[in-house]
């Protein structure tokens, strides 16, 4: 845990210096919209049929590679290979090797489904710096009722068995739907069974980039997820910890954020110091913020990413958000009130009930309240 708490810092004050900087120093490559489930909150899945049927194709491996290079020369160091399922690209070996050969360390996401004999045998001699391996559920029911494939469970757990004998280094993504909250101590035991770092949330966004005007998709009310939350922000392995909620809580009683309200800007690395590109090859901030758009492969790489961060510096919280001293409980950023509301400059009422939610939830856990 020492070990992992350096390497943080460092990377943090790395990050933080390419932000001041306005250097693309992280990619994400959303390769493929294709996957190999049907999961219900997905925002972006679509089937062969569907990318044909609306005359749009995937960038090519060399449309990848190249659009490395240029990052690279931009200062890129670190790449995630995305989707959709990264792995159901025929090509997937090329892009990653060709990515690699760059001297860029490569994660990946996936959802673990397609770790094949021949797949495990190549990566353990072109093993990613990190896979980043969504878990949806503790049993194949789970996997079953949301994500629609029967054997899920049994065919990610024997991938995860098998990337840790080979000594691949694996973390856990999970998030909490109406489909799987019940296995939330069940998704936490299995983690912990096998000392694997694990990010459980009980918040889904709306799936703007999928929908449009009309997302919509079946999650928790905000009310059980905030509860959920607390339960998750307060275990053992999570990041946060206790102590930092109680810290949180003491902040409300101070009300030190409303005494003195300040503009708020995006605080996180999209379009400061990260990027993403969409199988479609159209660069935006983050996976959400598709409002903010530029063209690598038409207008130039640098040019695209002058145009991303310029924009991203005039975004802004909801101005109601500035003052709120309940901020720190809420998972709201302008991304994710723009996928709420529409409008990065709105507040949303879910999230507001969300973070009261966890507010008393930690009061009554806290202060025997």
């Amino acid at each position: 845990m020492f070990e992992q708490e350096i390497y943080d810092q460092i990377e943090n004050k790395l990050f933080l210096k390419a932000s001041l900087a306005k250097i693309p120093l992280r990619g994400d490559f959303e390769i493929t919209p294709r996957c190999s489930m049907a999961c219900k909150m997905c925002y972006i899945v679509m089937t062969p049929e569907q990318i044909r049927s609306a005359g749009k194709h995937e960038l090519t491996a060399a449309q990848w590679l190249k659009l490395g290079e240029e990052a690279c020369k931009s200062g890129m160091l670190s790449v995630l290979l995305t989707g959709g399922e990264a792995m159901i690209r025929s090509d997937f070996k090329e892009i990653f090797s060709g990515l690699s050969s760059m001297g860029l360390t490569v994660d990946l996401n996936t959802n673990g489904t397609l770790f094949t004999p021949d797949m495990l045998d190549w990566m353990a001699v072109n093993p990613p710096s990190q896979v980043n391996l969504t878990l949806y559920g503790s049993n194949n029911e789970s996997y079953e009722r949301l994500c629609g494939l029967p054997d899920g469970f049994d065919r990610v757990s024997k991938a995860i068995d098998d990337m840790q004998a080979m000594g691949i280094n694996v973390r856990i993504n999970s998030t909490l739907t109406p489909y799987n909250y019940m296995d939330a101590d069940q998704i936490i035991a299995y983690a912990n069974e096998r000392k694997i770092p694990i990010k459980l949330v009980s918040y889904n966004f709306l799936p703007k980039r999928r929908d449009g005007d009309d997302a919509y998709i079946e999650r928790l009310d905000a009310k059980t997820a905030g509860e959920l939350e607390l339960k998750l922000k307060s275990e053992p392995w999570s990041a946060p910890g206790d102590l930092y909620l109680k810290k949180l809580l003491e902040q409300i009683e101070r009300k030190e954020r409303s005494s003195n309200p300040q503009p708020m800007e995006i605080s996180c690395r999209a379009g400061r110091s990260t990027f993403w590109i969409t199988w479609e090859g159209v660069m935006l901030p983050c996976c959400t913020l598709d409002n903010i758009t530029a063209y690598p492969l038409r207008d130039g790489f640098d040019a695209a990413w002058k145009s991303i961060y310029e924009r991203t510096e005039k975004i802004f919280f909801p101005e109601k958000c500035w003052g709120c001293d309940k901020k720190p409980f809420c998972p709201g950023c302008p991304a994710i009130y723009y996928c709420e509301t529409g409008d990065s400059n709105k507040h949303s009422d879910y999230l507001c009930a969300f973070a009261d939610s966890l507010i008393a939830a930690a009061k009554a856990k806290y202060n025997g309240d």
